[in-house]
């Protein structure tokens, strides 16, 4: 999920290449001509801003023009612009793995206004490339919200990087507590979920909600039936459990995979009572009975939810 900063980066190089075109910009035109010998005749203009907030080394490596970038280091590396932007970002934002490969041993680890690193743009546009390139030197930085690259990639999907940060960055949490686990049972990805209960099943946000409460209140069956066995009979804050999340959805598959479970707690009778009253009496009866009893009923769900 790209946050504002990235996209508004991307209209400034837009707009450089719009007023190029409309106007003399002698060391830009340089730049986009790849012409290094232009470049050395308008030394004087290095290190300096267009109106676009961008140095000739940032539009450089936006647009992979390895040679003027190699020249530009000593005089532009490590400059941001106002939204914190590397020259490095923008190569992570538009994929140039050489140009990254140039500007990692000068850029790695800086961050912009938002946190961000040249590895989490990187993972945005699923440039696993460059993911690979730089996580060695910016693995477990977080964004200002707490995210890593590792929860970036799990929000997107993206499982070919999930896996590759899962070894760098598991059993971290964002602001929230948030793990990617918990991402991952947020959006159902039980592939990455697999991978990652080994690391991080247990862990709890900061409401106390667990991964397999967080994959029941999405409806995620198969998640749920991956994380019981780690998870269950764990409270959250409020001293709700998964059964108690499943009941309140009225979700009799899931009921029925975590009765056996968490039956016994007594916070699950209390939770009940937020029931309708109609549908009070039988559901108590439901989790009260034996697990015999409760499967029989299980098989015919109208008559627990009549």
């Amino acid at each position: 999920k790209m946050e504002h900063n990235v996209i508004i980066d991307s209209k400034l190089i837009e707009k450089t290449n719009e007023r190029i075109q409309t106007q003399k910009d002698e060391l830009l035109i340089a730049v986009i001509s790849n012409d290094l010998s232009k470049i050395k005749q308008l030394l004087q203009q290095v290190k300096l801003k267009n109106n676009e907030d961008l140095t000739p080394l940032m539009f450089a490596a936006y647009h992979g023009k390895k040679d003027i970038v190699k020249f530009l280091i000593p005089y532009e590396a490590k400059m941001q612009n106002n939204n914190g932007m590397t020259a490095l970002m923008f190569a992570a934002e538009n994929g140039n793995t050489e140009i990254a490969e140039l500007l990692m041993s000068h850029e790695a680890r800086m961050q912009n206004n938002n946190g961000k690193t040249a590895s989490m743009i990187a993972v945005e546009n699923n440039y696993i490339e460059i993911v690979e390139l730089l996580i060695p030197y910016e693995a477990r930085m977080q964004n200002n919200n707490g995210k890593t690259a590792l929860m970036i990639a799990m929000e997107s999907s993206f499982n070919k990087i999930t896996k590759l940060l899962i070894p760098y960055e598991a059993k971290m949490q964002n602001n929230n507590g948030m793990t990617a686990l918990m991402f991952a049972a947020e959006n159902g990805n039980t592939e990455i979920a697999e991978l990652l209960m080994s690391h991080e099943a247990r862990m709890q946000n900061n409401n106390g909600k667990t991964a397999l409460m967080i994959a029941v209140e999405n409806g995620y069956i198969e998640i749920v039936e991956l994380l019981i066995p780690h998870e269950a009979k764990m409270k959250d804050k409020m001293k709700i459990t998964a059964l108690d999340k499943a009941i309140k959805y009225n979700n009799i598959k899931m009921i029925k995979l975590l009765t056996p479970y968490e039956r016994k707690n007594n916070i699950t009778i209390t939770n009940l009572l937020t029931n309708t009253k109609n549908k009070k009496e039988n559901f108590i009866n439901f989790v009260l009975n034996d697990r015999k009893q409760i499967n029989e009923r299980l098989e015919n769900p109208c008559n627990i939810m009549e």
